[in-house]
């Protein structure tokens, strides 16, 4: 069955969090965090497991419960709409143990995102802290995210305690194609502490978080200036740009990330600067990055109250360890100085969602989605999938080019649906240029034109509401 309407107006604003998903997994309540997120249970996402808490807890609230899937299914999944179709997201799934089954056991297990496989998840690696595993993602016209853990060891069951998935509006990591799916090694404020999303404007927006950073021996952490006024690529927040560190004298600043693989890899590699001085004409600071003592580059810091981003790929890098060194270039007067750093892994991206998996999230999938394809005037198609019961979902199309006397808009079942489209609302606009000139007079020929001399071809604005 499919719904045709013909055509209607409106002014919103989206929230900064439209279209964030933020499960907190083995909880049955809903529960809006300090940060003002959202969390929500995860009973509408997965149809196995069971609910647990940890018995030893920890400050984040959301990982203080979880599920695990003791059944030894190939995979237990999560199935989570995309707010939007063909646009980047942040998927993060996170982890902790916390004593749980009260063996004192942390278990290893496989991560998997629309079945092709993502990490292996050791749930020990951070000494026993929380976990967690988050790429940039790129879904192409699916409607949904597939997340699924897999037992590989006897006695050791995998479980999941979070799951966020962000869409990002921003042009953010612009050199990283949508072809691919990039996996973050490490997200580092260098010299500050941790930052998260706290849903102040000038903090971080994405929801990403910006681990405290180690700070080298031979390094001093200082305050710097940062620019509040500029865009700065990937849209990095003020507060890991208030503080860097700079090495002593003429020391070299050397940064290790871990890489778990061994096969030698495509590498995509962030660099944060900031600047603490004004400089004075004679006074340089120019840094010679080296990852792995290649792939060099040279760098010369931002003025006193501006920013720089630098961004190195692609790199190819091999485990265990990335070796990165910032060392002060020929002629530079001044040492090394970071704010910040993101290291990530690219793989191809490959999206089976029809591959099978277990029994009970296929029979979850098949008797609860509802997707729709939107159609105006039988082409400018959009997939929609539909919100959760409970949610609402607003949908813009513009700009569409369309003429009269009439415009028809189409919404059918997308393929693999199994439920018919659904609709609360629409608001439909057309725009014209604005020319204002309030000392020609207007007359009534003028305006007989502009009504039937000729049939107007405009823009569109379709606004869809769907509950």
């Amino acid at each position: 069955m499919s719904i045709v309407l013909f055509v209607a107006k409106t002014s919103f604003s989206f929230v900064e969090t439209l279209g964030w998903y933020s499960i907190d997994c083995g909880t049955d309540e809903l529960r809006i965090g300090d940060d003002l997120i959202v969390w929500e249970s995860d009973e509408d996402y997965t149809q196995t497991g069971t609910n647990n808490l940890v018995l030893e807890k920890q400050p984040l609230e959301e990982m203080n419960t979880l599920r695990f899937f003791p059944n030894r299914a190939e995979q237990n999944c999560y199935i989570v709409p995309a707010y939007k179709q063909t646009l980047r997201y942040l998927v993060r799934v996170g982890f902790y143990y916390g004593n749980y089954d009260n063996l004192s056991n942390f278990p290893t297990f496989d991560l998997y995102i629309d079945n092709e496989k993502w990490a292996t998840v050791d749930t020990s690696s951070t000494g026993g802290g929380p976990v967690y595993h988050e790429a940039i993602y790129v879904t192409h016209g699916s409607g949904y995210f597939k997340i699924c853990v897999k037992q590989t060891r006897e006695g050791e069951v995998p479980f999941v305690s979070l799951i966020q998935v962000v869409p990002l509006w921003a042009n953010l990591y612009p050199k990283m194609e949508t072809n691919a799916t990039f996996h973050l090694l490490t997200r580092t404020n260098l010299g500050g502490d941790e930052v998260r999303y706290s849903g102040v404007y000038l903090d971080e927006k994405y929801n990403r978080i910006w681990t405290k950073g180690s700070t080298p021996l031979n390094c001093v952490n200082v305050p710097t200036l940062p620019d509040s006024n500029s865009v700065t690529e990937n849209d990095p927040p003020y507060t890991v740009l208030l503080d860097s560190i700079q090495s002593n004298n003429s020391d070299p600043i050397i940064l290790t990330v871990d890489l778990p693989q061994r096969t030698p890899q495509p590498a995509y590699f962030v660099f944060y600067f900031t600047e603490n001085i004004q400089r004075s004409p004679n006074v340089t600071r120019t840094m010679l990055i080296k990852i792995n003592d290649q792939n060099d580059e040279i760098v010369a810091a931002p003025d006193f109250g501006k920013n720089k981003v630098v961004t190195m790929y692609p790199v190819m890098v091999e485990g265990p360890t990335i070796n990165i060194t910032l060392a002060p270039n020929n002629g530079s007067t001044l040492p090394p100085l970071i704010a910040g750093m993101e290291v990530f892994t690219r793989t191809n991206a490959i999206q089976d969602h029809d591959k099978s998996s277990s029994t009970g999230t296929l029979e979850y999938f098949s008797f609860a989605y509802r997707t729709m394809l939107i159609k105006i005037n039988d082409q400018n198609e959009e997939i929609v999938a539909a919100p959760d019961f409970g949610k609402n979902k607003v949908v813009t199309m513009y700009p569409v080019v369309v003429e009269g006397p009439t415009i028809n808009i189409t919404l059918a079942p997308n393929n693999g649906s199994t439920l018919p489209p659904l609709i609360a609302g629409m608001e439909v606009f057309t725009r014209t240029n604005a020319i204002q000139d309030h000392d020609k007079s207007s007359s009534t020929g003028t305006l007989e034109y502009f009504s039937f001399a000729y049939r107007l071809v405009c823009n569109l604005c379709l606004v869809v509401v769907l509950i």
